[in-house]
């Protein structure tokens, strides 16, 4: 008889409460993301979405005010961190769990420059290496083939699409075992949506993704498990199947509207 082990999921949280000089936007919620699959939070605006993803690599602490209580159990190279406790760093934890966010906020500087800059100062990594981690980051972002003859050209000078998927790169390239993307195609035109939402899918497979959406229908064409919320509370949790079957997801819209 063969025993297998039960991994412990890629992010769980206990009775966690998030709040803002005293206001919680995120209240006792217990819940866990799967290793490996592609998890989509919704909700209506001022729900808790982006503060709950917010709260995976610690960036609320960036806001004034901020207070989270309860557990964050976080499982990286196989080993479960409890990040509120002091046992990794932030910029441990902000390495391997990477965040983009609903606007591409590429750096003022070359396409280059923008995945070698943070090699330099997060890996101290250099020269060869840091150019090969380069090209892997932005081919796995679906972006080598539109840029490999522009390296040294503006990052600025990108359409927008082209701009998430540089930031996309950015953080593949510091080989984080989490991804985190808040509404990561919200500014972006149909075209460039589609293609997020493609690269997005295939990456799953390698990486923890968790990504907050405004939308239902890309929810239904992304999710492996959809979370809905609702002020500050997990309301629904639904597998991929029940995301797929249009009588659940219109019981869902319903329970949002």
């Amino acid at each position: 008889m063969v025993l297998t082990e039960t991994l412990p999921p890629a992010i769980q949280t206990e009775d966690v409460t998030i709040s803002f000089n005293g206001l919680p936007i995120v209240k006792n919620l217990s819940v866990s993301f799967p290793k490996n699959k592609l998890s989509v939070l919704i909700g209506r605006s001022g729900s808790g979405k982006t503060t709950l993803l917010r709260s995976f690599n610690r960036l609320n602490e960036c806001l004034e005010g901020s207070s989270t209580t309860g557990r964050i159990l976080v499982t990286l190279n196989n080993s479960q961190h409890d990040i509120y406790s002091g046992t990794i760093s932030c910029e441990e934890l902000r390495r391997r769990v990477g965040m983009v966010f609903q606007t591409p906020n590429v750096l003022p500087n070359s396409i280059r420059n923008n995945l070698i800059i943070p090699l330099k100062l997060a890996l101290h990594i250099h020269g060869s290496e840091a150019e090969a981690r380069m090209e892997h980051a932005l081919k796995q972002a679906a972006l080598w083939r539109e840029v490999k003859d522009r390296l040294n050209r503006p990052a600025t000078h990108l359409s927008g699409g082209q701009q998430q998927r540089l930031c996309i790169a950015r953080a593949l390239v510091l080989q984080p075992e989490i991804l985190l993307l808040d509404e990561p195609s919200a500014s972006l035109d149909f075209h460039a949506t589609r293609t997020i939402e493609e690269l997005l899918g295939s990456l799953s497979s390698d990486y923890t993704t968790i990504v907050v959406s405004h939308s239902l229908a890309q929810a239904q064409r992304l999710a492996d498990s959809l979370y809905v919320l609702s002020s500050g509370e997990l309301v629904q949790t639904l597998s991929k199947e029940e995301v797929r079957d249009s009588a659940v997801m219109q019981q869902t819209i319903e329970n949002i509207l």
